[in-house]
């Protein structure tokens, strides 16, 4: 009976492996959660940390955590001359490569099973013309999945089976390697955006027996544009798409609306699965926090009510 239990276990981590991306709604605000390229966009040291409860009600609901940091390192080069700039800012910059750096701490808890992945990149942001910048960046990971019997549960109380598999079992706990890419293209008024997760796959192992398939790469694709209505108000419509061969494609469309770069509100669809509302405001010039709500359209509205995020952000150093 246990050799049945752990092929159950291999399927599930077969199809959680498959699956494993991050599901946030607050990437509006912090743009590196999309794509480690964007790192060194802005002259500015960008903290970020997140918690989200999913199902809320559910005692077994899904929790994710995160922690993020993204800055400008080294004098941008001069590259190439440009036309006037808009700004002082621009007028230091224009036309020079800039560099840039990250780093995350990912973690997502889902009843007996969780995520976990440490990540760091290294970006390049090069100047095509006047108007376009291309950024490049590298990421390096480590990831880990645990499964702990201890907290499974079945339909029927006191499965002795699961009990005994419970008792005589260790948690499992594997460690697989990634490397992923950033592409990232963007201007004052337009940007396309996108970055890989597992690029490299990789193998887990339960009782040092493979899983398969392969952990599957996840391919994010993300494009926005900035409507400028005043000197103080913008809109920003944009669209995320999550891919993964092993799951059906998840849609995300949202119109941002963006008010004198201190606070903004928005509204989003994930297609076929949740009304997204959110918003973020700067308490000072520093300190910025942000919360968004997921109203479910499918049943899982019958596991708990939405899903809510907390953002807290600081930005340090900004010129």
């Amino acid at each position: 009976m246990k050799s049945i239990i752990s092929i159950i276990c291999i399927l599930t981590f077969s199809v959680a492996g498959a699956q494993q991306s991050w599901q946030l709604s607050q990437y509006l605000a912090n743009n590196y959660l999309v794509n480690p390229a964007s790192a060194g966009e802005r002259q500015m040291l960008d903290l970020n940390m997140s918690y989200r409860q999913q199902w809320v009600g559910s005692q077994y609901a899904p929790k994710t955590y995160y922690v993020s940091g993204a800055s400008r390192i080294f004098s941008p080069k001069s590259f190439r001359p440009t036309t006037l700039p808009t700004s002082k800012s621009d007028l230091n910059e224009q036309g020079k490569i800039k560099h840039g750096v990250g780093a995350i701490l990912f973690r997502d808890d889902f009843g007996a099973f969780s995520y976990t992945s440490m990540g760091a990149s290294y970006a390049v942001h090069v100047p095509l013309s006047r108007s376009w910048t291309f950024s490049a960046a590298l990421k390096g990971s480590m990831k880990n999945w645990v499964f702990d019997p201890s907290k499974t549960q079945t339909g029927t109380a006191n499965d002795p089976t699961l009990q005994a598999f419970a008792a005589s079992s260790q948690a499992f706990n594997d460690w697989v390697p990634s490397v992923d890419v950033g592409l990232y293209a963007y201007s004052r008024h337009v940007f396309i955006s996108y970055a890989t997760d597992q690029l490299t796959q990789g193998q887990l192992k339960f009782e040092n027996s493979p899983v398969t398939p392969l952990l599957t790469t996840t391919h994010y694709g993300m494009i926005g544009g900035r409507i400028i209505l005043n000197q103080h108000v913008h809109i920003v419509p944009s669209t995320l798409i999550k891919y993964t061969a092993a799951a059906p494609a998840s849609v995300d469309l949202n119109v941002k609306l963006d008010v004198q770069d201190r606070f903004f509100t928005a509204v989003g669809y994930r297609w076929n699965s949740d009304i997204i509302l959110s918003g973020a405001v700067f308490v000072n010039d520093i300190l910025k926090v942000g919360y968004s709500f997921d109203y479910p359209l499918t049943e899982t509205k019958s596991l708990g009510f939405g899903s809510h995020e907390l953002f807290l952000g600081i930005e340090l150093f900004k010129k």
